[in-house]
């Protein structure tokens, strides 16, 4: 795993267990609660301490963190706007929480490289389980047109995607809509080579219905 066999490298030196970590923050409508090193740290601060009225924001910066579960009344954003972050197992967003993705372009290819990227991206060894929201931001002017795909989290072993996920994103007009799938993921390798979530830019159920209609209108004329 990038960066990661590095560190394994020198644990197997010095007899250290590996700490994969950065900057994760916990904020509600007042401002900062609180910082911790890992993800799975703040979100159970959340659940142990938290209010269950209230949404509790939580930013990663774009780092290495262990898996993580995005406990209820959580909504995890990450990265540099945008920005990556390696999780070094297992992932799930229950169906309370949410991830919210800033995307600003259509490529990602640099992510596992370090590189800059145009879209938030996760990068998980793991089983990843999505079952709550999924909430878009458009960044930097950036306007998506019909096709564009944007691979948000890729995975090591496969994407759970559940029937209660959801995918909630500005107006697109022109009868586009989001909408979330799981697909091969395009990254090589076993760290992230396995399945993905992406999201798509796709006619919406009315504009499909639309079109639909005027095939049928087009054939019976003939």
């Amino acid at each position: 795993m990038r960066r990661m066999a590095l560190v394994g490298a020198l644990v197997s030196v010095v007899g250290v267990a590996p700490a994969f970590a950065g900057l994760v923050t916990v904020s509600d409508q007042n401002g900062q609660l609180g910082s911790y090193s890992q993800i799975s740290d703040a979100m159970a601060w959340i659940s142990g301490q938290g209010n269950p009225s209230t949404i509790y924001s939580v930013f990663a910066s774009s780092s290495q963190y262990n898996g993580f579960e995005a406990v209820d009344n959580s909504s995890l954003s990450w990265g540099n706007s945008p920005g990556v972050i390696e999780i070094d197992g297992t992932m799930r967003v229950r169906s309370t929480s949410s991830l919210t993705v800033e995307i600003g372009g259509l490529s990602n290819a640099l992510a596992a490289s370090g590189g800059p990227v145009d879209y938030d991206t996760i990068l998980c060894t793991g089983l990843v389980k999505i079952e709550g929201a999924v909430n878009i931001q458009l960044v930097g002017g950036f306007v998506p047109a019909y096709g564009n795909t944007f691979e948000i989290i890729a995975s090591g072993t496969d994407v759970q995607l559940f029937s209660t996920a959801t995918v909630n994103g500005p107006a697109l007009g022109g009868g586009l809509s989001w909408q979330l799938s799981v697909g091969n993921s395009t990254f090589a390798g076993p760290d992230y080579g396995a399945k993905s979530l992406f999201v798509t830019v796709v006619p919406s159920p009315g504009a499909l219905a639309l079109i639909g209609l005027a095939g049928l209108i087009a054939r019976r004329r003939k």
